[in-house]
């Protein structure tokens, strides 16, 4: 029996180091992904919990949930296959690194009898002399080897690390997107000016310095605000300061009664409600600053298409929250008028914010509370601003009593003659005055971190440098041989790895001159 070879290689690691393997792998994610997403997008996760009402359901339910698809990029089958992948790749590259290497740092034989082995080496023939041609090859190859017979120059070497760095560049962005199934974080946080964001696992934290919300300019096809009273639709200009504004009047199944008239740019708004007027929003912004171990870092804007990017977290400006604005209103005084039941008017006091009222003989106390300058009432039946224009203003009074009585009065200042009792007595909100407000919108930021992002940008810059060597350079040998008894002119026999007949073509063209006589031809027999 011949005895094995002490080189010789498990089966497992000879089909492991083949691209065969990677490929199958390669075909077995792209299946498994395409079922996630048709899955996923054609099944309702509710799905899962009803009971199955045959055999089939239940045999889909069993895949959906042993596949993990709700989660498929963090599924037991994907880490195994880029496992697999990973091992793959680094048992090609352990096969591949000493050859190139000795493909790399072998020195070119001191003869042209390697010819014979190759294919079809180019065999150029000349009647110039020997230095000349030299001189000008050497322009194009890098010298490598001379002697009294024979000068040997090489362009393009880098080329024969091509496919090893590409295969380098692919584990590590294997490697990444191993590593990013594991604890990636991906959440949304945020609020308003002032607060402090910060997650459990991100090493620093933002303050919302400010959020701002820009706003189109007016143009055509744009739902308004007119005359801060209704809602119109801009149509076109109506000159250089006014616009042709459509308003509807009534709408029924059958027709859409409108009118159309001119209102001036000053009298129309764009930006009066985030929440009906989002297709006006042009962009928005949040400019905050980073906290780390206490101190206050920098100062950056964070925006739709420009993240904040910081220790391989991503901040970005996801949305903001129009539903709930946070606004604060202030006013300097009250004009409260106090009647009785019959509704005589008993007494007009003035009142800042927290001062307080208490007739003669009653026991009720009336203290002036909020100013709200667009009212709503919330699901919870909560009273809340909508927006800072004084749209709805209503101003808070608390009625305090004995026994601990308390009761919130609202009082509508665009609602004349409106009052509330409380007690012996009715109260009326007559006037505020200096009454000003702003409004907070709440930013909402999404924030991602995903541990192999610095393997797949290594992997990506390193593939991307092994592909350019792999297409864009070639490796080319050029051997010219001094004129002896057997080959009285001059010869140059040339090998190119790819774009053969290019190669033939600038041989031809570096060869050629007036004078000389060239011949040029691809055989196996060079010494024939």
């Amino acid at each position: 029996m011949k005895k094995k070879s002490a080189s010789h290689k498990p089966t497992w690691w000879a089909m492991l180091s083949t691209m065969k393997f990677a490929i199958w792998i390669l075909i077995a994610l792209s299946i498994l992904s395409l079922a996630s997403l048709f899955a996923n997008e054609l099944i309702d996760p509710q799905w899962l919990n009803t009971e199955p009402n045959d055999a089939l359901s239940l045999v889909g339910q069993f895949l959906y949930s042993a596949l993990e698809m709700t989660d498929p990029f963090r599924s037991w089958w994907y880490r195994g296959l880029i496992g697999l992948l990973s091992l793959s790749l680094l048992a090609c590259i352990i096969e591949r690194t000493p050859i190139v290497w000795r493909m790399w740092s072998k020195r070119p034989l001191s003869d042209v009898n390697w010819a014979n082995e190759q294919t079809a080496p180019i065999i150029l023939t000349t009647t110039e002399p020997v230095a000349p041609l030299r001189e000008r090859l050497s322009k194009h190859f890098g010298w490598r080897l001379q002697t009294d017979s024979l000068w040997v120059g090489e362009s393009g070497r880098l080329a024969l690390w091509g496919p090893l760095l590409t295969h380098l560049g692919l584990l590590f962005l294997a490697i990444g997107g191993l590593a990013g199934s594991f604890d990636e974080i991906d959440t949304r946080n945020g609020g308003y000016a002032g607060d402090i964001v910060t997650v459990e696992e991100m090493p620093f934290s933002v303050r919302i310095d400010s959020f701002n919300v820009e706003f189109y300019p007016l143009q055509p096809g744009q739902w308004v605000l007119c005359e801060g009273e209704w809602i119109g639709r801009l149509i076109e200009r109506d000159g250089p300061d006014a616009w042709k504004v459509e308003q509807h009047l009534s709408e029924s199944e059958s027709e859409t009664e409108t009118r159309l008239f001119s209102l001036q740019d000053m009298e129309i708004s764009n930006d009066w409600d985030l929440r009906n007027a989002q297709g006006n929003v042009k962009q928005y912004v949040s400019h905050v600053t980073i906290i780390e171990d206490g101190q206050e870092i920098d100062k950056r804007e964070i925006s739709v298409n420009s993240p904040l990017r910081r220790k391989g977290f991503r901040l970005y400006q996801s949305s903001f929250d129009a539903d709930a604005p946070r606004v604060r209103a202030n006013y300097r005084s009250l004009t409260v008028n106090v009647s009785d039941s019959t509704g005589q008017l008993v007494k007009q006091a003035s009142l800042r914010a927290g001062e307080s009222l208490q007739m003669p003989g009653d026991s009720i106390r009336i203290t002036a509370g909020r100013l709200l300058p667009d009212f709503k009432l919330d699901g919870n039946r909560r009273a809340y601003s909508a927006s800072a224009s004084f749209k709805n203003p209503a101003v808070e009074l608390m009625a305090d009593g004995v026994q601990g009585y308390r009761k919130t009065l609202w009082c509508f200042l665009q609602m004349e003659g409106h009052s509330t009792t409380a007690g012996a007595y009715r109260y009326e909100v007559r006037d505020v005055e200096g009454g000003e407000s702003t409004m907070d919108i709440a930013t909402i930021f999404e924030i991602r971190h995903s541990p192999g992002t610095e393997f797949l940008w290594l992997g990506f810059a390193i593939s991307s440098l092994g592909l350019i060597l792999c297409f864009y350079i070639t490796h080319r040998v050029v051997y010219v041989e001094t004129p002896n008894e057997r080959h009285p002119k001059t010869r140059v026999i040339a090998m190119s790895r790819k774009m053969q007949r290019i190669f033939e073509q600038d041989l031809a063209r570096i060869a050629n001159r007036p004078g000389h006589e060239i011949t040029m031809s691809v055989r196996p027999d060079v010494d024939a």
